[in-house]
Parts: structure tokens; sequence; C-alpha cells
């Protein structure tokens, strides 16, 4: 699949249809190709909940070239990190009892609710 039809394919993709989309060529995206389509698209999909039974498998990939997930000067700050860093996920009480976290975290407490049941 050459650039052009996958940005064609892309392109037209809106967020809510541009994950699906992903799925539907990903097994013609070869290495750092992949995971700089991923990257974009992930960016740009406002419906991953739908998908969250299949996002740790399409992130667990064994393309070649993972870190082409981030952006040159993402790899530089991720490379410069300190050993250990403290993150932050917001979940139900239902996925923190069953171990199945998901994929979204952050560094910023802030914004974050916390609250017990």
């Amino acid at each position: 699949m050459t650039d052009e039809e996958i940005n064609e394919i892309l392109t037209k993709a809106n967020s809510f249809t541009v994950f699906s989309d992903f799925l539907k060529i990903s097994n013609h995206l070869k290495g750092r190709k992949y995971w700089e389509v991923l990257s974009s698209v992930y960016s740009r999909a406002d419906n991953l909940y739908q998908f969250r039974h299949i996002l740790k498998s399409v992130f667990f990939s064994n393309e070649p070239g993972r870190e082409f997930l981030m952006s040159e000067e993402d790899r530089g700050i991720f490379n410069n990190l300190p050993d250990s860093i403290t993150i932050y996920r917001g979940m139900t009480e239902r996925e923190f009892r069953s171990k199945s976290f998901g994929i979204s975290w952050t560094i910023k407490k802030e914004g974050i609710m916390l609250r017990k049941n």
C-alpha cells in the first residue's frame, strides 16, 4: 500500500471512523509506517472506547520500529525521563478491581476527580 493510498483513506476519515479505517489497512502497514500511522490515528480518534478490547493488541504489535510511535522530540523527552515517575489514571471501581486497565494515563494529577463510593 502506497503512502498516497494510505493518506487518501485516512484523510477521508473523520474522528469517529479513523480508527476503524486504520484497522482495515493495518495489515498493509509495516515497521515505521505502522507506528507513525497509528500515532496519527490514535491522536485523531474520538470513539476509542468501542475499541477498548483491541487497542492493547494494536499497541503491542510485533512490528519493528515501535519508537516511531513518538516524534523525535517526544523520544528525546522520553529518553531523558528519570527511572521512576508517578502516573495517574482515572477509572471506575470496577476497572480497578478487575486489574484490566485501559491505556490512557497522565502525569498531571490536576483535573482528576477523586471520590470514594
